[in-house]
C-alpha cells in the first residue's frame, strides 16, 4: 500500500493487493483515519499496528473491516508506516496471515527491512519524478526566452 501525506490527516489510497477478494479490495480502496482498520489504526499512531488475531480484536468487532477479513481468509494482520528519510509518512506496508500469528523477532527485522527499502524506492520515485518535471519546466522556460525578440 502507498499512502498519502501526513500522519493523521490523509486518506489511506490502496495502490497494490495480492489475494484479496475484489469485493474486500474495493472496501479498502480508500481508508480514512479513525475507521478502526489496521493501516487506520497505524496511521493515526505513526507507528506499526499489530492484529494476531482478527476474531479476538475489540476495536475489529463491530467494524466492517472484519467481515472483509473473513471474506479473504484473513486472520492476523501487520501494518508498518513507511516513512521517508526526512520523517515523513509516504506509504504503509501490511502483511496478512490465514491463521492467528504473533510475528517473532525474525519476521519483524525482515518486514523492518522490507518496509525501510519500500519508503527509500518511494521517495526515490517522488525525486525522480520531481528532476523531471523541473526539467520539463526549465526546457519551456528556456524555449520561450528563445522565441522572444531580441532589442
Amino acid at each position: 500500500c502507498d499512502w498519502s501525506s501526513d500522519v493523521c490527516s490523509s486518506d489511506l489510497d490502496l495502490l497494490a493487493w495480492y489475494g484479496f477478494h475484489p469485493e474486500a479490495a474495493a472496501f479498502w480502496q480508500r481508508v480514512r483515519v479513525g475507521t478502526g482498520s489496521v493501516c487506520s489504526r497505524a496511521q493515526g499512531r505513526g507507528e506499526r499496528a499489530v492484529v494476531a488475531d482478527v476474531e479476538t480484536d475489540e476495536a475489529l468487532a463491530h467494524s466492517p473491516n472484519l467481515h472483509y477479513f473473513r471474506l479473504c481468509g484473513i486472520r492476523a494482520v501487520q501494518s508498518t508506516p513507511l516513512i521517508s528519510r526526512s520523517g515523513e509518512l509516504i506509504g504503509m506496508f501490511s502483511t496478512h496471515w490465514c491463521r492467528p500469528h504473533q510475528p517473532s523477532d525474525l519476521d519483524w527485522q525482515f518486514l523492518d527491512l522490507l518496509s525501510r527499502q519500500a519508503a527509500d524506492l518511494i521517495e526515490h520515485h517522488r525525486a525522480t519524478l520531481a528532476l523531471k518535471h523541473r526539467e520539463q519546466q526549465l526546457q519551456l522556460l528556456i524555449s520561450n526566452r528563445s522565441e522572444e525578440p531580441h532589442v
